[in-house]
C-alpha cells in the first residue's frame, strides 16, 4: 500500500510542477503549440491530396506527437534527476525505477493529449480541408491500433531510458527515432522490407495485420523495452555510470 500511496504522490507532484511550469512559461508553450500547428497543417495540406481524409491525417499526427513525446520523457527524466542528484534516492527507494518512469510516462501523456487536442482545434478551424468533419471516416481498428502503438512507445521509452544511464546524451538519437514513427506512417517502402515496420509503431495502421500479431509485437517491444532497463540499471551500477552526469 505504502508503494501505490508514494507511486500517487509522485504522479501528483509531476502534475503540478507541469502546471506551474505552463503558468510560467506560458509563452513559450504558446509557441510551441503555433510551431507543431503549423508542422501539422503543412502535413495535411501536402497529403490531403491524396484522398486521406481529415480524420486519417490528424490521427497519423497523434500517434507520432503522443509516442515522441512517451519515448523522449523517460529518457529526459533520467538525466533530469542525474542532474539535481536525486537519481540514487529514487533508486534507493522502496518502489522500483521502472514504475517510476511509467508514472511518469502517464503524466506525459495526459499533458500531450491536451495540448494535441488544442492543436486539433487550430487545425480545425484554420483548415479549409472539405473532409474534415466526416466523422464517419473513424476506423475504430485504427483506434485499437493507436492503443497497441502508445503500449509499444512505452517499450522503447525504457530502453532508450536505459540508454541514457550509460551514455551522457541520447537526445539526438531519440530525435532521429520520433522522426522515423513520422514519416513511417506517410511513406511507402518496398514490399520486401515492409517487415521492418513492424518494429516502428504507428506503421502498423497502413498494413492489414491482425489484432492478435499487433497486440503480441506491442507487448514483445514492451516487454523488451522493460527488461533491457533493468539490464543497463545494473549495468550502470556495477560500472559507476549511474553516478555520472
Amino acid at each position: 500500500m505504502k508503494k501505490f500511496k508514494a507511486l500517487y504522490y509522485i504522479f501528483k507532484s509531476d502534475f503540478i510542477k507541469e502546471f506551474a511550469d505552463l503558468k510560467h512559461y506560458s509563452f513559450n508553450y504558446f509557441i510551441g503549440i503555433i510551431n507543431q500547428s503549423i508542422f501539422c497543417y503543412l502535413l495535411i495540406d501536402a497529403f490531403s491530396q491524396k484522398g486521406e481524409t481529415f480524420v486519417n491525417l490528424i490521427s497519423k499526427f497523434f500517434v507520432w506527437y503522443v509516442g515522441r513525446d512517451l519515448i523522449s520523457e523517460m529518457s529526459l527524466s533520467i538525466n533530469e534527476e542525474k542532474y539535481y542528484g536525486t537519481l540514487e534516492y529514487i533508486y534507493l527507494n522502496t518502489y522500483k525505477m521502472e514504475y517510476y518512469l511509467l508514472i511518469k510516462s502517464l503524466n506525459t501523456f495526459l499533458w500531450s493529449v491536451l495540448f494535441f487536442i488544442i492543436i486539433s482545434v487550430i487545425l480545425f478551424v484554420f483548415t479549409s480541408y472539405d473532409s474534415r468533419i466526416e466523422i464517419g471516416s473513424i476506423d475504430f481498428k485504427n483506434i485499437i491500433l493507436i492503443g497497441f502503438s502508445l503500449i509499444s512507445f512505452l517499450g522503447y521509452g525504457y530502453f532508450f531510458a536505459g540508454l541514457s544511464l550509460i551514455f551522457r546524451k541520447i537526445s539526438a538519437f531519440v530525435s532521429i527515432f520520433g522522426y522515423l514513427i513520422l514519416f513511417a506512417q506517410f511513406i511507402s517502402i518496398d514490399s520486401k522490407y515492409s517487415f521492418l515496420l513492424f518494429l516502428v509503431p504507428g506503421a502498423w495502421v497502413k498494413y492489414n495485420i491482425s489484432f492478435g500479431l499487433i497486440g503480441i509485437i506491442s507487448l514483445f517491444l514492451l516487454f523488451t523495452g522493460w527488461i533491457s532497463f533493468s539490464l543497463f540499471l545494473k549495468l550502470s551500477t556495477k560500472g559507476g555510470y549511474f553516478w555520472r552526469v
